[in-house]
């Protein structure tokens, strides 16, 4: 755990910083991470000693489990814990769909009817670790949290959805442009480390070989070292 003894006022949300910690590692170029709080949420420091905020932040709802192939645009696999800073990620550029776009409401909210896409990249810039409680197995591959954006056909409408309202028949974009019907979903309640990547560029990329968002919410917790 890193120290938090020097976040001023940070327990005034009602949680102490030494109890109930949620634990965050740094790895692999990812900026630091200061964070308490809940098994959702943590408590997280942004700034510098000198001009820094403090917020909640949900850490543990977007991400991927160890082992989680993540496609490259060379056509390889990597699993997701093995990712580094500046790897480029196949990614797809969606006809109408500001694709560079993170903010979650406007993802929800947005949806097509005649989808289009163009083949894109985009590149790994922080890999996180965290720990969660719950997630999803989704066709007996794909291990995802709760709240992780996965594109999806239902009833000749394309949007986003996060993992937790994926219903079985619901079908999955993959990355041989072929939508997969879901046949299996498994909600799973025990303790496992998750991994979630900030990327730069088109905002979304292949998990276990389905496209999903790269919108995070992770992104709150890195601190910029300027």
């Amino acid at each position: 755990m890193v120290d938090l003894s020097n976040i001023v006022g940070a327990s005034s949300s009602g949680t102490s910083l030494t109890d109930d910690a949620v634990e965050v590692s740094h790895i692999q170029g990812a900026t630091s991470i200061l964070s308490s709080g809940t098994n959702s949420h943590a408590i997280v420091a942004q700034g510098t000693a000198s001009d820094s905020t403090v917020g909640w932040a949900p850490l543990t709802d977007v991400c991927f489990l160890k082992d989680t192939k993540i496609l490259l645009n060379n056509s390889e696999y990597k699993n997701i814990q093995d990712l580094s800073e500046n790897d480029i990620l196949k990614s797809s550029n969606i006809q109408n769909l500001d694709n560079n776009n993170v903010d979650i409401e406007y993802l929800l909210n947005w949806y097509t009817k005649d989808f289009k896409y163009q083949e894109s990249n985009t590149i790994v810039k922080e890999l996180y670790k965290h720990s969660t409680e719950q997630y999803y197995i989704i066709n007996d591959e794909l291990k995802i949290t709760p709240e992780h954006l996965l594109f999806v056909k239902k009833n000749d409408i394309y949007e986003w959805y996060s993992a937790k309202t994926i219903k079985i028949g619901y079908e999955l974009l993959n990355s041989e442009n072929k939508f997969i019907k879901v046949e299996s979903i498994e909600e799973v309640n025990k303790q496992a480390d998750v991994y979630n990547i900030k990327i730069e560029g088109t905002m979304n990329y292949y998990a276990d070989n389905y496209l999903v968002h790269g919108s995070s919410k992770c992104d709150e917790c890195s601190i910029n070292s300027d």
